[in-house]
């Protein structure tokens, strides 16, 4: 199916490839991962891929066959609280992720580990509380702008400009499965009846829309995350020594989805969603010792 394969049993020449003859161990290790063996300055003229390599424990020992990614985070933040009441946490942020590494199916539905490009990710979020007597109103919300800075090749290329293959996500692509836009409030009103606290909460939460893969056209196939909102609410009492509270999640039985995958690397038509918890009622009881 157009795949190229090696054979390595051993260190030195000899290796075996059905790209031809004349490669040694480093040589078709560096075509089989040519990223992390930087296949740019040992082979620069060779721009062939090996897809499958058969081999001994020789090649588990010390090779490694993608790059590490690390992340460099700016953060400046504020903590205050205002008349004893109104209490407010806030953060902007940016993130540099160089070389994420991102998995995926490849065409015989075998997971491929590989590193992307470089990515930026920028935003803010914030956590408000106000209490007052018997009510308490908690607000959190967070805006997130995540991209890619270069573009994402079908094949390596240490240049990023894709001369020699498809670009399969542009420069500034957002990030996958990661919303732009979450937020949640909670608001709990408490009274006191004899020695217990009987309250009554409600919390709403809500994310926007993200796409389910970082390849635009496979996204594009497989179908985005929609936006969902969904409402908890909860009916309780403290008492010094235990708790009982009663609660329903996802009152409206919102099917929100996670995250979407597929069972091998062409079934887009087919679709599978991990989905948020279904409508839950319960009864929770709690005692300190």
């Amino acid at each position: 199916a157009g795949l190229e394969t090696a054979l390595i049993t051993g260190g030195g020449h000899g290796a075996k490839t059905t790209l031809g003859t004349g490669f040694d161990f480093q040589q078709v290790m560096s075509m089989f991962s040519p990223r992390s063996k930087q296949r740019h300055l040992v082979m620069p003229k060779e721009t062939r891929e090996v897809d499958v390599l058969i081999g001994t424990d020789v090649i588990s020992e010390g090779q490694n066959l993608q790059d590490c990614d690390y992340l460099i985070n700016y953060e400046l933040g504020l903590k205050t609280t205002i008349g004893g009441v109104l209490r407010l946490n806030a953060a902007v942020y940016q993130q540099d992720w160089q070389s994420f590494q991102f998995a995926f199916l490849g065409e015989n539905s075998f997971t491929v580990i590989t590193n992307g490009p470089d990515a930026r990710i920028r935003g803010f979020d914030i956590d408000a509380g106000f209490n007052i007597e018997r009510l308490s109103v908690n607000l959190a919300a967070a805006y997130t702008d995540a991209k890619t800075r270069q573009n994402l090749c079908e094949s390596f290329d240490p240049t990023f400009t894709c001369a020699d293959s498809a670009i399969q996500a542009p420069k500034g692509t957002r990030l996958p499965i990661t919303p732009r836009f979450k937020a949640t409030t909670t608001v709990r009103y408490t009274v006191p009846v004899d020695s217990a606290k009987v309250y009554g909460q409600f919390n709403l939460a809500y994310q926007s829309k993200a796409t389910s893969d970082i390849r635009v056209a496979f996204a594009k196939a497989q179908g985005d995350l929609p936006d969902f909102a969904t409402m908890n609410l909860a009916l309780g009492a403290d008492w010094p020594n235990y708790s009982l509270e009663l609660f329903m999640q996802n009152v409206l039985d919102e099917r929100g989805q996670l995250s979407r995958f597929v069972q091998c690397g062409a079934c887009t038509q087919r679709p599978y969603y991990v989905p948020i918890t279904p409508r839950t009622i319960g009864l929770r009881a709690g005692a300190k010792f």
